[in-house]
C-alpha cells in the first residue's frame, strides 16, 4: 500500500513500553501502508503532535519536511550564508525557506509564477524573484526542489 505520512493516535504503545502512551496525538513517518485505517509504527519514526496542529496539517511533514532538512544540512552552517531555493512554493520549498531563515541564512526564493510568491517573505525568505534567471549574486547553498523545465530556457531544471 503506498503512503508514508501519516498522523493520527496510539491505539497500542509498543510492547517494550518504548515511545507514546495509547491516545497520543501522533506524526510519523513510514515505509508504505500510510494510507491504511491502521499501521504499526516503530516508536523512534513518531514524534508526538501538539493540540493545536491538525492530523491534516501533520500529515504533510514528513516526508517533505525531513527532505528539506536534510538537504540543507549537507550545506553545513547556514548563518550568514546565502541560500537558494527554487520550487519554493511547492511543500519542500516552503519548509526549506523556514528552516533555513532560522538558522541565520540570507533565503533567496525562486517561484515559477509571481502570484506564487506571496506569504514566502513571512516565511523568512530575504528575497523572492520569479525565475531562476533573476536570481543575482553567489550562492553558498542551492536547493533545487523544482522538475520540469526552467521556464524560458528549455532546459530541465534538474
Amino acid at each position: 500500500m503506498p503512503g508514508q505520512d501519516i498522523a493520527g493516535v496510539v491505539l497500542r504503545q509498543a510492547a517494550s513500553g518504548k515511545g507514546p502512551p495509547v491516545g497520543t496525538r501522533v506524526v510519523a513517518l513510514v515505509d508504505d501502508s500510510g494510507w491504511a485505517e491502521r499501521v504499526a509504527v516503530p516508536s523512534h519514526r513518531m514524534a508526538v503532535l501538539p493540540d493545536g496542529v491538525s492530523f491534516a496539517e501533520a500529515a504533510t511533514l514528513p516526508v517533505a519536511g525531513l527532505t528539506a532538512l536534510r538537504t540543507l544540512r549537507h550545506g553545513g552552517a547556514l548563518i550568514g550564508r546565502r541560500v537558494l531555493i527554487t520550487g519554493a512554493a511547492g511543500g519542500v520549498g516552503t519548509l526549506a525557506i523556514q528552516i533555513a531563515a532560522q538558522s541565520g541564512a540570507h533565503v533567496t526564493a525562486v517561484v515559477g509564477r509571481p502570484e506564487r510568491a506571496a506569504g514566502l517573505k513571512e516565511l523568512g525568505a530575504t528575497e523572492v524573484v520569479d525565475g531562476i534567471g533573476a536570481a543575482q549574486g553567489r550562492f553558498a547553498l542551492i536547493l533545487e526542489s523544482a522538475g520540469g523545465e526552467v521556464a524560458g530556457s528549455g532546459n530541465p531544471a534538474c
